[in-house]
C-alpha cells in the first residue's frame, strides 16, 4: 500500500470512527445483545419494540463531537478528483476490506448481521453523520450524477430494488488498484520521430501543461508518437479507454478514434487525451471540442531502411542492403508495423517447409503486406495477385505500356525522392492509369500482373456502388475509400468507371454538371494517392479528353487477333488437365473470335463436363461450352473460321 495516495491516513481516521462505534454498539443494540449468542440471526418482539423508540433517521453511532472527531481527508486522498472530505471517507469505508479482512468482521458486528461483511450505505451514514438531517443531506453524495458514481469511483450498487441505506458500497477495481500502489508502466525505448521539428518540440510541452486537452494524431505512427511524446513530457500513458485510471494516475490517455470511443465521457475528461487514427478528423456529436489534428506521416524511405535493418538484425535475420531498400521503398510502414512484420516474418521463416523456394526477401514481403489494407478490405475486394507476364496476351505496344506502368511504380522513390522530381509540379506524385476495352480482354488480369510483379496487394473498387444519385454522397464515398487506402500500400483498381465518366460537353442540367465535378474529384484523389490507381472502363469514347490528359497512362485493350487467341488457348489449360488427342487449339483460335475471358469460360465449362464423364477434355465438350457462351453473348455460333480479324 502506497502512502502517497493518502489511504493509510484515511484508514487511521476510519479506525477511530470504528472504535467509537464498537464502544457505542452495546448501548445501541440494547442490554440483551451482550448475552444473546444468536444476536443478528433473528428479530423478536422486544427488538421490534426497541427499534420503534428510535427517531427516524437517527444515526446509530454518531461520531464524537468536538475535538475528538477525526478530520476529513480533503487535502490528502485523491486530490484533484473533486471529492469532498465526506466523499473521501465514504470511499475509504468501501476500500478498507480490500486492505484488511478484519474490517469485514467489524462491519458485520456493527450491522448486527454476520452475513453482511461489506459496508452498507446505512453503516457509512451511521459512522459519518451526527444527526438525521446530516443523513438526509448525505444521500446526495450517492446520486448517479455525484462524483463518486458519475466518476466511476464507486460501482453501481447491485441491490437496485432495495432502499438506498440497504445498498452496499463497492469501490471500483481501478480505485482499489490505485490506492494499493499500482503504477502505470512506462514505454520501452520511445522515439519521437518522423514528425515536424516544431511539433516534436511543442507536443511534449502541451502534454506537460495538463488538461483538459484533446489532440488527434493522424498517421501510421500515431500511437508510437503519442507514447514518445508522453515520455518526453514526463507523464505516464495509458493505451486504453479507461478514463478513470487515467484520472487517478494523472496519466495521458491514448485511444483510437472509432465508433467505440466514449465521446460523451471524453468531453468531460479533465486530463490529456491523444486520439489516434488514419482517417480525417470528424467531430463526434457530444464529443470534445477544439480537437487539433497533428499529422504523423510515414517515415521517409531512408528512415525506413534504418528501422528495417534494426529489427531484422535484432531477430538474427539477414539485412541485405538490396532487400532492405526494396522493403523500405515499396512498403510505407511505421516503426511498430515494421517491428510486427519482422517478428511475424521470423516465425514464418522457421515454419517454411522449403526455405529455398521462398527466401527471406519473399517471406518479408508477405509479412509486410500483412500489415496493411485491413481497413480498406471493408470497402473494397482484396485480390490476391498470382498472374504473371506470360499470362497477359496483348499487342506489343499495349504490353509495353503496362510494363512501363510497373516500372514507374517500382522506380518511383528513386526518381521522385533521390533524383528530386517529386519537388517539381503542383500535382501529386501518384501514378494513374486508364484501362479501356470490351469486357474480358484482360483489364483486371493486367492489374493483377502488375500487382504480382511489384509484390503489392490489389484492391478492386466497384465504382457503380460508390457513385450516388444524391449530391455530395459520391465524394463522401470516395473520401472513405482513399482515407482507408492511405496506408494500404496497395494498388487501387476502380472497376465499372462507366458509372462515373461522361462527355463533359454533354451538360444538359445540374446533374450532368455535378457529374463532371465528381469525375474531377476522383482524378484529384487519384493524383494525390501515394501509389498506383487504375480506372477500368468498357467505353473509352465516353472519357472527356480534358480528363484523359490528367492520367499518366491510357491503355486500350483490344479483342485478341488470331495469333493472340492461339496464345491464350495454349495457356488456358493447366498442365494437369487431360486433353483428348484430337483437340486442335489453333483451330479453336481460328473458329472462335472471342475475348480471353470468354475463352477461359469455354475451357472451364468443358473441363467440368469432361470431369463429370471421367474422360479427357475433347472437342465435343469444347463445342457445347462454346455454344453456351455464344448464346450468353447473343451472337450466332460460327459455322467455319472467319478469314479476317477486325482490330
Amino acid at each position: 500500500m502506497s502512502d502517497s495516495t493518502g489511504l493509510s491516513a484515511a484508514l487511521r481516521r476510519l479506525d477511530t470512527l470504528l472504535d467509537h462505534a464498537v464502544r457505542a454498539a452495546p448501548a445501541a443494540f440494547g442490554p440483551a445483545s451482550a448475552v444473546d449468542r444468536f444476536r443478528g440471526l433473528y428479530i423478536d418482539a422486544d427488538e421490534a419494540a426497541r427499534l420503534l423508540t428510535r427517531s427516524p433517521g437517527e444515526p446509530l453511532f454518531p461520531p464524537p463531537a468536538g475535538g475528538d472527531r477525526p478530520g476529513r481527508g480533503e487535502d490528502v486522498l485523491l486530490r484533484g478528483l473533486g471529492l469532498s472530505g465526506f466523499e473521501v471517507d465514504l470511499l475509504a469505508i468501501a476500500v478498507a476490506p480490500e486492505v484488511d479482512l478484519r474490517y469485514e468482521r467489524i462491519y458485520a458486528y456493527l450491522q448486527d448481521d454476520v452475513t453482511r461483511r461489506r459496508p452498507s450505505v446505512d453503516l457509512a451514514f451511521n459512522l459519518l453523520c451526527g444527526t438525521a438531517e446530516e443523513r438526509l443531506a448525505a444521500r446526495a453524495r450517492l446520486s448517479p450524477d455525484a462524483p463518486l458514481l458519475a466518476g466511476g469511483l464507486l460501482r453501481e450498487p447491485p441491490e437496485h430494488d432495495r432502499p438506498l441505506p440497504a445498498r452496499t458500497l463497492v469501490a471500483s477495481e481501478q480505485v482499489v488498484r490505485f490506492l494499493l500502489g499500482e503504477t502505470v508502466p512506462g514505454p520501452a525505448e520511445p522515439v519521437l520521430a518522423d514528425i515536424p521539428e516544431r511539433v516534436r518540440r511543442t507536443l511534449p510541452e502541451l502534454i506537460a501543461e495538463g488538461g483538459p486537452l484533446c489532440l488527434y494524431l493522424r498517421g501510421p505512427g500515431a500511437r508510437a508518437a503519442a507514447t514518445a511524446a508522453a515520455h518526453a513530457a514526463g507523464r505516464p500513458i495509458l493505451l486504453s479507454r479507461d478514463l478513470l485510471a487515467a484520472r487517478l494516475h494523472g496519466a495521458v490517455l491514448c485511444m483510437p478514434a472509432d465508433p467505440d470511443t466514449p465521446w460523451a465521457a471524453l468531453a468531460r475528461h479533465p486530463g490529456v487525451t491523444l486520439l489516434t487514427g488514419t482517417a480525417p478528423w470528424e467531430p463526434a456529436p457530444g464529443g470534445p471540442v477544439g480537437v487539433t489534428t497533428i499529422d504523423v506521416p510515414h517515415p521517409a524511405p531512408a528512415r525506413r531502411r534504418e528501422i528495417w535493418t534494426r529489427h531484422l538484425l535484432a531477430h538474427g535475420l539477414p539485412a541485405a542492403t538490396d532487400v532492405v531498400a526494396e522493403l523500405a521503398d515499396r512498403f510505407r510502414l511505421g516503426d511498430p508495423q515494421i517491428a510486427d512484420a519482422v517478428a511475424a516474418g521470423a516465425i514464418a521463416a522457421r515454419l517454411e517447409a522449403d526455405p529455398a523456394e521462398n527466401g527471406p526477401a519473399e517471406i518479408m514481403r508477405a509479412a509486410a503486406r500483412g500489415q496493411t489494407g485491413h481497413e480498406l478490405a471493408t470497402l473494397a475486394t482484396r485480390i490476391r495477385p498470382c498472374a504473371t507476364w506470360t499470362d497477359l496476351v496483348l499487342p506489343a505496344d499495349e504490353s509495353d505500356q503496362v510494363r512501363e506502368l510497373a516500372r514507374r511504380v517500382r522506380q518511383g522513390r528513386r526518381v521522385l525522392t533521390d533524383w528530386g522530381f517529386g519537388a517539381v509540379g503542383s500535382r501529386g506524385n501518384g501514378v494513374t492509369a486508364l484501362f479501356s476495352g470490351p469486357s474480358g480482354v484482360g483489364k483486371t488480369l493486367a492489374a493483377e500482373v502488375v500487382a504480382a510483379d511489384l509484390g503489392l496487394d490489389l484492391f478492386q473498387i466497384d465504382l457503380s456502388r460508390v457513385v450516388s444519385r444524391y449530391v455530395g454522397d459520391t465524394e463522401k464515398n470516395l473520401d472513405r475509400v482513399f482515407a482507408a487506402a492511405r496506408d494500404s500500400n496497395a494498388i487501387l483498381f476502380f472497376d465499372e468507371a462507366d458509372a462515373l465518366f461522361g462527355k463533359r460537353s454533354a451538360v444538359h442540367d445540374a446533374h450532368d454538371r455535378y457529374a463532371n465535378v465528381e469525375v474531377a474529384y476522383l482524378l484529384q484523389k487519384m493524383e494525390t494517392y501515394d501509389g498506383l490507381a487504375i480506372l477500368a472502363t468498357n467505353l473509352h469514347d465516353n472519357i472527356d479528353t480534358a480528363f484523359a490528359r490528367r492520367l499518366s497512362f491510357l491503355v486500350r485493350f483490344p479483342l485478341p487477333d488470331r495469333a493472340g487467341r492461339e496464345l491464350i488457348w495454349a495457356g488456358v489449360f493447366p498442365p494437369a488437365t487431360p486433353l483428348a488427342g484430337d483437340v486442335d487449339l489453333p483451330a479453336l483460335a481460328a473458329l472462335f473470335k472471342v475475348s480471353g475471358g470468354v475463352i477461359r469460360n469455354i475451357a472451364l465449362t468443358a473441363a467440368y463436363a469432361a470431369a463429370d464423364e471421367d474422360v479427357p477434355v475433347g472437342p465435343a465438350h469444347l463445342e457445347r461450352a462454346a455454344r453456351r457462351e455464344y448464346r450468353k453473348l447473343g451472337r450466332m455460333f460460327p459455322a467455319e473460321p472467319e478469314t479476317a480479324d477486325v482490330r
